[in-house]
């Protein structure tokens, strides 16, 4: 089971998520394309 979804792989929300999976949380990233592609 799931602690996190985060919705969105800009700096954001890689951010949000690498804080999550560093405090011990099962977490999955979601987005149209690869994470970290928001600025191309």
């Amino acid at each position: 089971m799931l602690d996190a979804i985060v919705i969105g792989g800009g700096v954001v929300g890689i951010a949000t998520a690498y804080q999550l999976v560093r405090q011990g949380a099962s977490t999955l990233l979601i987005d149209r394309r690869d994470p970290g592609r928001a600025t191309d």
